[in-house]
């Protein structure tokens, strides 16, 4: 029995190394601002939804991700608000809606709309729940660089 196992162990861990992804999110450091509006826990979990999306993105790794209150107003500051404008509908309560921020490098095998070993800062992963205890799920992601 012992003579069929090794194999079948080695088979999987060959095959295991040669293809999946090699998305890591494990590394990334976390920035949690105090919140006014969220608890630590509704954020993390916000967090979490955003770590799960980026598996889509094939080859990267997350350096960090940050939530702070304000992001949003931020973000309007910054890029203009054309830059958010039609994400969220305008009857869903802040509470509802949340901005995680996160940077990131690519490898040599990702998919689109990210081109392969480039660096990506303030990527912003919009987030939205249908109640105050509902699941959040990513709305859509922004790049600044690219969205002018």
């Amino acid at each position: 029995m012992k003579k069929k196992i090794i194999p079948v162990i080695i088979l999987c861990m060959l095959l295991s190394a040669c293809g999946g992804t090699k998305t890591n999110t494990a590394e990334a450091v976390i920035e949690i601002n105090d919140s006014e509006i969220f608890t630590k826990s509704e954020i993390k979990s916000a967090i979490g939804k955003v770590k799960e999306s980026f598996y889509d993105f094939g080859d990267c790794k997350i350096l960090d991700l940050y939530y702070a209150d304000g992001n949003i107003e931020f973000i309007n500051e910054a890029y203009g608000e054309e830059f958010v404008e039609g994400i969220y509908d305008d009857s869903i309560p802040d509470e509802y809606r949340i901005v995680i921020v996160s940077n990131f490098i690519t490898g040599n095998d990702v998919n689109e709309p990210l081109e392969d070993n480039t660096t990506y800062y303030s990527w912003y992963w919009f987030l939205q729940r249908d109640s105050a205890d509902g699941e959040w799920y990513v709305v859509t992601y922004r790049d600044p660089e690219s969205f002018y």
